[in-house]
């Protein structure tokens, strides 16, 4: 039985070419380590599947899911991996994946279930085309809320990948569930067999590269960054700025800075620690940015039109996050002139 670990999921992109029963998928996930910290790995696969609908017999199929679409998931630790946790290294390897979609009028829902950290001698390549019953349905699905129905509805239907081969191989399952997109309107299963090409920290550019970076920060015109911390400038969980004398120097002696240097623009950027879900960490921290922004607006240090406020939520750490001293670093708000 699957042990369900400390790992928890975050997000995921996808995208997808298919003609009639095979295809390339490539996708990011996104999860959180034990300790909080953000970490990505990007898979490629080949897949094979079968497609029913009024347009399934088209040539040729794109689908995808992109990481602002609602969804969730679980990882848990298969029953052959005997550490007590999983490590950053341990999802690298070749992975196999089992994955269900129905879509409507180009959006619909997709249920995947992709084992990771399989060595390339379990590998058998002929597994794609067994029909022979996964077996995963004991899982916690529950844990997922209504998405659990999905992935249960996956299980049910696909069935498509031998369960020995990942009780013997994988090191984890990844459970998710969400949104998705398709060129065609129909019901599909399929499996594929890919490789985890790269693992990283999450402090990477990733969605600052995304439509959730409006303002990217034009490097080029930067001549200063001044981090300020922000337990000086707000409370907790709160983006309404504190009424304290250190919040009134911090942000003084940055105004006299920038009236000096005259810069043709200044970035508010507005950063949180890994405590809490992506989603909430940008809303707050855009929330934070936006405050300061005006806080130098209002006193005429810089005219609107050019200052110019972003959240980027727990990315961008400067510290590590499984440490108070840590977190309370990467909680901050930069300013770029």
């Amino acid at each position: 039985m699957p042990r369900l670990s400390q790992w928890s999921f975050e997000t995921s992109s996808s995208l997808g070419v298919s003609g009639t029963n095979v295809g390339i998928e490539y996708s990011r996930i996104y999860l959180n380590d034990p300790s909080r910290a953000p970490f990505m790995f990007d898979y490629k696969a080949t897949t094979f599947g079968i497609s029913i609908g009024p347009k399934s017999s088209q040539k040729l199929t794109v689908n995808g899911s992109s990481e602002k679409m609602d969804s969730d998931g679980l990882v848990f630790m298969m029953d052959n991996f005997r550490a007590k946790e999983l490590a950053r290294s341990d999802f690298e390897g070749f992975c196999m994946f089992d994955e269900g979609t129905l879509t409507f009028k180009g959006f619909g829902v997709s249920a995947l279930l992709l084992w990771v950290g399989i060595p390339m001698s379990k590998i058998p390549f002929e597994a794609a085309n067994s029909p022979v019953g996964l077996g995963v349905s004991q899982l916690v699905i529950p844990g997922l809320g209504i998405w659990g129905k999905v992935v249960d509805l996956a299980i049910e239907s696909s069935n498509l990948l031998p369960r020995s081969i990942f009780e013997q191989g994988a090191k984890a399952i990844i459970v998710m569930a969400g949104q998705s997109a398709s060129s065609k309107r129909s019901f599909s299963v399929a499996g594929g067999i890919g490789i985890v090409s790269s693992s990283k920290n999450g402090e990477v550019n990733l969605y600052v590269k995304t439509s959730e970076d409006p303002n990217p920060v034009d490097r080029t015109t930067v001549h200063e960054s001044v981090p300020i911390p922000a337990d000086i400038l707000f409370d907790f969980d709160k983006s309404d700025l504190k009424q304290t004398w250190q919040t009134e120097v911090a942000l003084w002696t940055i105004a006299r800075r920038i009236q000096l240097v005259s810069p043709p623009v200044v970035y508010v950027l507005g950063f949180t620690d890994s405590i809490g879900d992506y989603g909430y960490n940008l809303r707050l921290s855009k929330a934070r940015a936006e405050t300061i922004r005006r806080w130098f607006v209002n006193f005429g240090i810089v005219k609107s039109k050019k200052i110019v406020s972003e959240g980027y939520s727990w990315l961008h750490p400067i510290d590590v996050n499984s440490t108070i001293e840590g977190r309370a670093k990467n909680r901050r708000v930069e300013i770029l002139f």
